[in-house]
């Protein structure tokens, strides 16, 4: 029982702890999980969000400093 606990656990730790460093806008966390299973279909929805939020917060910050010159 122990054994699949932590094969369960595990990767969400490692879910929720790129999730709160994606939360605080470090974009270069990596979000990956060791597993084969609907956690790893989770982790890869989780680096498109962040790849997402990444590109659009560069195009705005693009925006941003093309409008002060």
């Amino acid at each position: 029982l122990w054994v699949i606990t932590s094969q369960v656990a595990r990767p969400i730790d490692q879910l929720i702890t790129a999730a709160k460093e994606i939360s605080l806008g470090n974009f270069n966390t990596p979000v990956q999980v060791q597993v084969q299973n609907e956690l790893q279909e989770l982790a890869a929805a989780i680096e498109r969000m962040k790849e997402s939020l990444k590109t659009s917060l560069e195009r705005l910050r693009s925006r941003s400093t093309i409008g002060r010159f």
